[in-house]
């Protein structure tokens, strides 16, 4: 839920068109599409997706990339407005607007200075930082302890 409440409008598409790409491929067909507007607008709107799908597809290609979808999405948040009622009731109800507008620039500034792109970049780097580098190991120590083992076991 956090990062939910933390996503900008951008990262949340992304977020959103990552989740119903199914196969990673990069862009989202008919069925993916119908499976996201079922999910976000409930079911029986066929013709939502119909519709959708011929605003979406530029190229005719059966499928939508998602440079397609956010030419679309950021003219009118067509799928994507559920999404982004619900983080805006769950940032309300939870702490309220202005503590997460507070977290995110406070956050967006700790990104800046340490070069990363998500909190997830982050913890990773902080992760790096605190983990002593694992032991290396001569050949020639492995063959002295499998002597010494040996020895041990007469």
């Amino acid at each position: 839920m956090v990062n939910f409440c933390f996503f900008p409008k951008e990262k949340l598409s992304r977020f959103v068109f990552d989740l119903y790409d199914d196969d990673k491929n990069g862009s989202i067909t008919v069925s993916e599409l119908e499976m996201m507007v079922s999910d976000i607008c409930g079911e029986g709107k066929e013709d939502l997706v119909a519709k959708l799908m011929k605003m979406l597809d530029n190229d005719n290609s059966l499928d939508v990339s998602y440079t397609e979808f956010m030419k679309v999405e950021k003219r009118a948040t067509t799928v994507l407005a559920p999404a982004f009622r619900l983080q805006r009731q769950l940032q309300e109800k939870c702490m309220g607007k202005r503590f997460w507008r507070k977290k995110r620039k406070k956050i967006k500034k700790l990104l800046a200075r340490e070069n990363c792109d998500t909190l997830v970049d982050y913890f990773a780097k902080m992760l790096e930082k605190e983990m002593p580098p694992p032991p290396t190991f001569d050949e020639d120590d492995l063959d002295a302890e499998e002597d010494e083992g040996s020895d041990e076991e007469r």
